[in-house]
């Protein structure tokens, strides 16, 4: 996914997974199990990778160890390893899901979106069958569409299904699919911090670096009277908690037309700005994290 300084990293933690631990070992792996791989990983790895992670961290400017913030990284992609190992298992029955405790915090940040189309602002924390489930157990009773470029006629999303009996979740193949589920005010799914090359984009400062966000993406959370409900992922040990804060309302003038050349700038901030609280409320889970100082080729420049 990025190359360079991230390469190594990358490299070295598919090494240690593949030859150290056999994937249905890590599966079933224990949260003490999981700290030792990343300790073994950040005492094996030639810095080239924890190097960038805490360039990275120190880039965010948030005063925080960059130390800490690198080890706590690197413990985050082997759960992250981890949580795809498991999904690939196939679960025998839903009685196994999710494979972590889960809890949510103040959900009451949900319930102020009832009524209004909703678009969830999260960074990306989360391996894709996670955020399912995840979709599912927060959002009851709330139609979901959840979008990304390689999902659409994805069997994995077919083989969840089979086994969560989603009811209200379903996969968007592209804007007419999510604006009929947001047009009954249900909530739209993706990961903005992240937006595939070819996609048009537009940039604004993000972390203090100029960052491309996805053009149509803006225009669907700048249609007036949709609420962004900004969210982010903790883990520690077995637990997940999915923790919510205030939601933002679009509004316009009734009546007034919406002019893209100043709706998409403005969306763009905004969506930073919550992305960055987001993140910096919980750096080292963040996913993108060393994307601030490495390239990513799959990303839109």
């Amino acid at each position: 996914m990025v190359t360079a300084r991230s390469a190594d990293l990358q490299r070295a933690l598919a090494e240690l997974l593949e030859h150290d631990l056999g994937r249905r070992d890590l599966a079933f792996a224990t949260p003490e199990q999981l700290r030792a791989l990343a300790r073994d990983l950040v005492r094996d790895a030639d810095g080239g990778f924890v190097g960038a992670v805490k360039a990275a961290a120190q880039r965010l400017q948030l005063g925080c160890d960059a130390d800490e913030v690198a080890r706590e990284h690197v413990e985050h992609l082997v759960w992250v390893a981890h949580r795809r190992a498991f999904w690939e298992t196939r679960p025998r029955s839903s009685r196994d899901l999710p494979g972590f405790v889960f809890s949510t915090e103040n959900t009451h940040h949900v319930l102020q979106t009832a009524g209004h189309p909703t678009v969830l602002i999260t960074p990306m924390m989360l391996v894709y069958e996670d955020a399912l489930w995840i979709a599912d157990a927060a959002f009851a009773g709330r139609e979901v569409a959840m979008y990304g470029e390689e999902l659409i006629g994805d069997a994995t999303f077919a083989a969840l299904d089979a086994l969560c009996s989603f009811e209200r979740v379903r996969l968007a193949a592209g804007p007419r699919d999510i604006l009929g589920v947001l047009d009954r005010n249900g909530i739209f799914v993706t990961y903005p911090d992240f937006t595939y090359a070819g996609h048009a984009v537009r940039h604004t400062t993000f972390f203090g670096m100029q960052w491309p966000f996805s053009s149509a993406f803006l225009r669907i959370c700048a249609r007036p009277g949709t609420m962004l409900l900004p969210a982010f992922i903790r883990h520690a040990g077995d637990g997940v908690t999915f923790h919510f804060a205030e939601p933002l309302l679009i509004e316009l003038q009734r009546g007034a037309p919406v002019d893209r050349r100043w709706t998409e700038p403005l969306v763009a901030a905004t969506v930073a700005r919550l992305l960055e609280a987001m993140i910096a409320a919980n750096p080292a889970q963040w996913q993108l994290l060393v994307t601030l100082v490495a390239k990513c080729e799959q990303r839109a420049r």
